[in-house]
């Protein structure tokens, strides 16, 4: 019987999680040490850590919607 891939399922974390995870990091403890701790995956330590990193924050400022913003609301475009 084959294996099927596992889904991704895309939970978020709290940025509240995201910061105790830089916290040991800055602690010193090993990334499989803080995955175990805070039951999340090594995979998941290692990119918060590379983007704490890079930007000096959890969140990735680059990432979010992509696309044109919307300029005018529903109520803006409400004609009395």
């Amino acid at each position: 019987m084959a294996k099927r891939p596992m889904a991704n399922t895309g939970k978020m974390l709290s940025e509240n999680l995201k910061w105790r995870i830089i916290y040991c990091y800055e602690e010193c403890y090993k990334s499989k040490e803080i995955a175990k701790r805070l039951y999340v995956s090594k995979t998941t330590v290692t990119n918060i850590c590379k983007i704490f990193d890079k930007w000096g924050c959890v969140n990735n400022p680059f990432t979010g919607k992509s696309g044109k913003r919307k300029i005018f609301t529903s109520e803006d475009m409400q004609v009395n």
